[in-house]
């Protein structure tokens, strides 16, 4: 089974990062890493992301400088780890067999031309 990482950035929106973060911790595919990539929130929203931390090893939590969310994008997806890539807006919800759907369409593809790393080359 193909491994994905997801990104969600998140920007003081603490009251939208819980149900964004519960619905990628509810994939029925299980093999992922979630980087949330906390765009220097005044809010609560880095609290909530180490909550969730706490308690999935799958999840990992940045708490950076306020850059903008292309630049803040840009440095989250740099730490990803995994062929594929997916983003996930922190106010957005994924139904429970996003993931595993979406591998398995990828997974069809000729190998490498979805892969992420072909992207980074």
């Amino acid at each position: 089974m193909t491994p994905v990482s997801i990104v969600i950035t998140s920007y003081n929106r603490d009251r939208y990062l819980e149900a964004a973060i519960a619905s990628v911790l509810s994939q029925t595919y299980p093999h992922f890493e979630l980087v949330v990539w906390d765009d220097g929130s005044t809010d609560d929203s880095v609290a909530i992301a180490h909550s969730y931390a706490e308690q999935d090893a799958r999840v990992r939590v940045v708490a950076a400088e306020h850059q903008g969310f292309v630049p803040s994008l840009s440095q989250a997806v740099a730490t990803t780890q995994h062929p594929y890539l997916g983003w996930v807006d922190s106010d957005d919800k994924l139904a429970p067999t996003t993931l595993a759907e979406t591998v398995a369409v990828l997974d069809a593809q000729p190998q490498g031309e979805w892969s992420i790393r072909s992207i980074r080359r």
